[in-house]
């Protein structure tokens, strides 16, 4: 087991946070000195994070990682700088087992307040500048305006399958 798939990244990072700050200030300063071509760095990056992440996110990576974990046994573990202890994560709790009536309550008027919610918002963004508008209980008369809308830009990379 002494084969070690990452040896090219081991070498290159020790793993700490800090040294992990290092790294990426290096590549972000490789890219905007001009010494790398930033599309390229950019597709290739994001390709090793989505490579990166789906090794993370893999249930036998996971299981592979605990049983050689618990033969450390339950004190936290070195491996050269980086600490691995065991925690708890992604703690939920499903109310609707409880047999509460008054959670079941507020929790139906929830759902039918997020779907009045939602159809008024749809409403509200037809709305193009400025309408006038009626309340057919009260007969007041008001403005309605368009919603404010803001979006940030981003790079989107697709990889071919």
């Amino acid at each position: 087991m002494e084969n070690n798939a990452i040896q090219p990244l081991n070498n290159t990072m020790a793993l700490s946070k800090s040294s992990q700050t290092d790294f990426a200030n290096n590549l972000i300063k490789s890219v905007t000195k001009g010494e790398v071509d930033p599309i390229a760095a950019f597709c290739q990056i994001r390709g090793l994070s989505d490579s990166l992440s789906l090794f993370l996110k893999n249930e036998e990576v996971k299981e592979a990682v605990d049983k050689a974990k618990e033969k450390w046994g339950s004190a936290p573990a070195e491996f050269h700088g980086a600490k691995l202890t065991i925690t708890e994560s992604g703690v939920k709790y499903d109310f609707s087992v409880c047999n509460d009536s008054k959670w079941n309550d507020l929790y139906e008027q929830k759902k039918e307040i997020e779907a009045l919610l939602k159809e008024r918002e749809a409403f509200l963004r037809g709305i193009r500048q400025c309408e006038t508008v009626v309340d057919e209980e009260t007969g007041e008369i008001s403005k309605l305006y368009a919603p404010a809308r803001s979006a940030s830009t981003c790079v989107k990379v697709t990889f071919a399958k």
